[in-house]
């Protein structure tokens, strides 16, 4: 007869069933406790979450945020917590939070923060990703900064005029006049010159923190052959800052057609002259740079 290993007496029967019995049981304990839990854990992050929007203090608000994405880990703690570092000024922090976002607030203040980190590449990609779910001036015109900042001359005037059509604003009208616009009365589109137009351009631009920008607004113009003494004297630092010797002696010898009595364009045609070796011609400015001035 043959006999099968696999039954079991009654006892064991009795034993295997209790032991089911208990992990079932076990099994509910924990459920319920993990639930509990989670359930407190809901409420204490909101509890922290209403609390920060009522601080006035920065700091506070950003250490009950972080308790609130703590306890429960979602876009809207990650997202006041990444807020409240850039209002601190911390935007590696922010940065770290808000990657982690995916709404257009979320997108948008992300590039906040790339662009504090100089990530302009960065900045105008998250830009972009906050307009494609929720288009506002504001975004435009932070995108069209983005640009500026990489000198992308054609695609910040495309997002400023986008953002000045949804709602106008004299920061973005200041900064399309700069890019050739006459949407506002301003030193720069009064001037008729286009030679001086472009100087004055240039000369704002650096100001406000776009040299990217500003050497392709005079780049074009040079290349648009709106030469005057000024806009080719800036090449010429643009190319001595270069090393490039020949570069800066082609524009001082335009400049020195359009204005053959200047004595600055003479004192770097010196300087230049040596650098490339041109020993007659640097006797010869010396003479003239010294007639001028004495």
């Amino acid at each position: 007869m043959l006999y099968n290993q696999s039954m079991f007496t009654k006892d064991e029967t009795k034993y295997i069933e209790i032991f089911v019995l208990l992990i079932l049981v076990y099994g509910l304990v924990v459920a319920f406790g993990y639930n509990r839990l989670n359930t407190w854990a809901q409420s204490k992050s909101q509890q922290y979450l209403s609390e920060a929007k009522k601080s006035n203090n920065d700091s506070d608000i950003l250490l009950l945020s972080e308790k609130a994405a703590f306890l429960s880990a979602n876009e809207s703690t990650y997202l006041n917590a990444g807020i409240a570092a850039l209002r601190l000024g911390d935007s590696k922090l922010a940065e770290k939070y808000l990657t982690r976002v995916k709404t257009a607030d979320g997108y948008y203040q992300l590039a906040s923060a790339y662009y504090n980190l100089e990530k302009f590449d960065l900045a105008t990609t998250s830009f972009q990703r906050s307009i494609d779910i929720s288009p506002s001036a504001e975004s435009y015109l932070s995108l069209g900064q983005s640009q500026l900042k990489l000198g992308d001359l054609d695609k910040a005037r495309a997002a400023l005029e986008t953002s000045n059509s949804l709602r106008s604003t004299d920061n973005g009208k200041d900064l399309l006049v700069l890019l050739g616009s006459n949407a506002k009365l301003t030193n720069v589109s009064r001037e008729t010159d286009p030679a001086n137009r472009a100087v004055l351009a240039y000369n704002e631009l650096i100001r406000l923190g776009y040299p990217q920008s500003a050497q392709k607004v005079l780049d074009g113009a040079v290349a648009e052959g709106q030469l005057n003494r000024t806009s080719l004297l800036m090449k010429v630092t643009e190319a001595i800052t270069a090393n490039d010797w020949q570069l800066a002696y082609d524009y001082l010898f335009k400049a020195k057609t359009i204005d053959p009595y200047y004595p600055q364009i003479y004192q770097q045609l010196v300087l230049v002259c040596e650098k490339l070796g041109k020993t007659a011609e640097v006797k010869q400015y010396q003479d003239f740079y010294s007639g001028l001035v004495f």
